[in-house]
Formats: C-alpha cells, sequence, structure tokens
C-alpha cells in the first residue's frame, strides 16, 4: 500500500529479511527507554528471527509491517 502525501509517498509493506537487524536494534531501544535498567532483551525472542515468529501468512501470531518514507529510515510496526 501507499499513502500519497504533498512531498514524498509514505509506503507500508512487509517485513523483509534485511529488515531484521535495523528492526530489531530500534525495537529494543524503545523498549530500552521505556523499561530503563528493568529492560532484557532476553525477554523478546520474537526479535531474534522476525520473519519466522511473524511468518506470512499471518496468523496466529500477528503481523509485523514496516513502514518507508522516500530518503527516510524504515518505521517498523509489529502488529498483533
Amino acid at each position: 500500500m501507499t499513502i500519497r502525501t504533498p512531498q514524498s509517498a509514505i509506503r507500508i509493506r512487509d517485513f523483509q529479511v534485511d529488515d531484521q537487524s535495523p528492526a530489531r536494534a530500534l525495537i529494543l531501544a524503545g523498549l530500552r527507554e521505556h523499561w530503563g535498567e528493568d529492560f532484557d532483551p532476553a525477554q523478546n525472542p520474537d526479535l531474534d528471527d522476525i520473519g519466522v515468529f511473524f511468518p506470512i501468512p499471518i496468523p496466529p501470531k500477528g503481523e509485523f509491517l514496516c513502514l518507508t518514507k522516500r530518503s527516510y529510515p524504515t518505521l517498523y510496526l509489529p502488529l498483533s
């Protein structure tokens, strides 16, 4: 799906293998920021192999989408 805006296009797409490392890093950084010293990345095994944990077709675990914008990094959206 592509959403057109006046200055660029925003694209929502399925997760791809090349998204694994940056998606994991982004999500873990957000969790670390939220939980502070209590954060334990071992509590998120779904991020070790996102493509396996959130397979296509999606059921039963959920969906993992990527939001991209021209000349900006990808935003990762785990939906379940």
